[in-house]
C-alpha cells in the first residue's frame, strides 16, 4: 500500500514537520506542499494525492470555501482538516462540506498516520478529543431540548418576565393571573431548571439557550 499525501498550511514549520512525518512512513509518499489555497488549487490541476492535509484557516481562502471546490473538481481526494480550531460549529461545518477527517495540530504523530490510513480506506476519522467534544455537544443539546419541552408556555412567559425584572405583582397583572399563581410558577420553573434562587434560574435559562443574554 502506498498512499500519496499533499500538505497545505501557511506555516513553514508545520509543513516541514508534516513532511518529516510523511517521509518517515514507508507506506506514505509526499506529492506536494502548498502555502495557500491558490497554490493547492493550481497544484491539484497537475497531480492529485490520495489524501490532502488541509489547514482550516489559509491566508487567501478558508476551509469552508476551498473544501467544496476540491470536492467538486476532485471527488476522489480524501481531505483531512488539520487545525488548531476545536470549535464545534467549525467541525460540523467542515464534515458537512465533505472533509473526511478532522484533527487538531496538537495530535500526536501516530493519530495522524492512523487518520490518513482510515480516510484512505474510505472511513471517516475524527480525533478522540474532538469526538469527545461532539459527544458532549450532542448530550447538552438533548438536555436543553428536554428542559425546553418540560417548561409549559405559561412557565416560559413567567420566566421571560422574571428575566425582565418584573415583580410577581407586575407579572400577574401582565398575564392576568393571581399573585400566588405567579409564585407557584416561579417555584416550578426554578425546580425544573435545578436552580437555587431567581438569579441562578435566569443564568441557567440563558446558559441553556431558553433566554437570550
Amino acid at each position: 500500500m502506498n498512499i500519496t499525501i499533499s500538505i497545505t498550511d501557511d506555516h513553514p514549520i508545520v509543513r516541514d514537520g508534516l513532511q518529516r512525518l510523511v517521509e518517515m512512513q514507508p507506506h506514505l509518499s509526499l506529492l506536494g506542499m502548498y502555502a495557500n489555497a491558490n497554490q493547492v488549487m493550481a497544484g491539484l490541476k497537475i497531480r492529485q494525492p490520495d489524501v490532502l492535509l488541509l489547514d482550516l484557516h489559509l491566508p487567501d481562502k478558508s476551509g469552508e470555501e476551498i473544501v467544496p471546490l476540491i470536492r467538486k473538481d476532485y471527488p476522489d481526494i480524501k481531505i483531512i482538516m488539520l487545525t488548531a480550531n476545536d470549535n464545534i460549529h467549525s467541525i460540523k461545518m467542515m464534515m458537512n462540506k465533505g472533509a473526511r477527517g478532522y484533527l487538531l495540530k496538537t495530535s500526536d504523530q501516530a493519530l495522524l498516520v492512523q487518520a490518513i490510513e482510515e480516510v484512505y480506506n474510505g472511513n471517516i476519522y475524527i480525533s478522540p478529543e474532538i469526538q469527545q467534544k461532539l459527544n458532549q455537544a450532542v448530550l447538552q443539546s438533548k438536555m436543553d431540548a428536554s428542559v425546553n419541552s418540560e417548561l409549559t408556555n405559561r412557565e416560559l412567559d413567567v420566566l421571560r418576565l422574571i428575566a425582565e425584572e418584573k415583580s410577581s405583582k407586575e407579572i400577574g397583572e401582565i398575564l392576568h393571573i393571581g399573585y400566588r399563581t405567579v409564585e407557584n410558577y416561579r417555584q416550578l420553573v426554578m425546580q425544573k431548571l435545578g436552580a437555587k434562587n431567581m438569579v441562578g434560574m435566569v443564568k441557567k435559562a440563558i446558559l441553556l439557550g431558553i433566554l437570550k443574554d
